[in-house]
């Protein structure tokens, strides 16, 4: 199971996880510093406005939306951490803090990284295509909550799959994501028994009659084909840049290697030249004598 979430020895063996193809991995790990910090106040503002001017929270909580976006943001403020103590070094050692980590945290990040690249997207086709309606611009408060999580939510996610080097999403975590989409229904069903509120209305079934069920299967095929999509856009991705060209181990590594190698060959230039000057300096004294 291990190797099939990524390399078994080390884990993460190429440091995909905190580099870029695109500049270095300090830059990414502002960048990703950047995203929390937007993220956290995002969360905050949120959670305080709807509790206090809303009265709304406490099913906070129990919006698929709300819990994607605080998965969203704790693995940009786990591969922040990540990134600021990365250290080049061989393939073979440990650079970053999660190489050395217990094997089941490794996993839980791999997990994690699965279902951010995936939730943030379905939540966004959903919310347009199902939720949205005209009071979604009806104030300020609704406009900004609107871009901010069902817009740069998408947003932070195609920056994770196109500017990195994560790896493709590993297939084992698929059914895991089917699992946690299914578990959504029991929160979003105990929130109607303990609360008397949906927080979906397409949920009710009630009001949706056979309809109810064509959407959870719905949804569930649409995560399918989002999960294969970012899968493979992260391997088109991977075909066009290379795994990095400001990739930090390669500059460190094989920088040097490349000077002594130009170094050895200006080296024998110099001695062809020396014994061609020696040979025509020979032929030249024989020709005398």
């Amino acid at each position: 199971m291990f190797s099939s979430l990524g390399d078994a020895d080390p884990f993460d063996r190429h440091h995909r996880l905190v580099c870029s193809p695109l500049y270095s991995a300090r830059q990414l790990a502002i960048q990703r510093l950047i995203i929390v910090v937007y993220g956290g106040a995002t969360l905050v503002t949120s959670l305080v406005y709807e509790s206090v001017v809303l009265r709304q929270g406490n099913i906070w909580f129990s919006y698929f939306t709300h819990l994607t976006y605080i998965g969203l943001f704790s693995y940009f403020l786990a591969s922040a951490y990540h990134g600021f103590n990365y250290k080049p070094v061989p393939s073979s050692s440990y650079a970053h803090p999660l190489q050395r980590w217990h094997r089941g945290l490794q996993v839980m990040h791999m997990l994690l990284l699965s279902t951010v690249t995936t939730f943030p997207l379905l939540v966004t086709i959903c919310y347009w295509a199902l939720i949205a309606s005209p009071a979604t611009f009806s104030s300020p408060y609704e406009t900004w909550s609107a871009i901010s999580l069902h817009i740069l939510n998408t947003v932070f996610v195609l920056f994770e799959i196109f500017t990195t080097n994560i790896p493709p999403l590993p297939w084992i975590t698929l059914p895991v994501c089917l699992v946690l989409l299914l578990s959504y229904l029991g929160v979003a069903y105990i929130t109607f028994a303990s609360q008397g509120v949906y927080t979906y209305a397409f949920l009710d079934p009630k009001t949706q009659h056979s309809k109810l069920a064509a959407y959870i299967v719905g949804i569930a095929v649409g995560h399918i084909i989002i999960f294969v999509l970012v899968r493979y856009a992260i391997v088109l991705r991977d075909k066009i840049s290379k795994f990095a060209r400001y990739h930090e181990e390669d500059t460190q590594h094989q920088g040097p290697k490349e000077a002594l190698n130009e170094w050895e060959e200006v080296e024998w230039e110099d001695a062809g030249q020396r014994e061609s000057a020696g040979s025509s300096v020979g032929r030249s004294t024989s020709e005398v004598k």
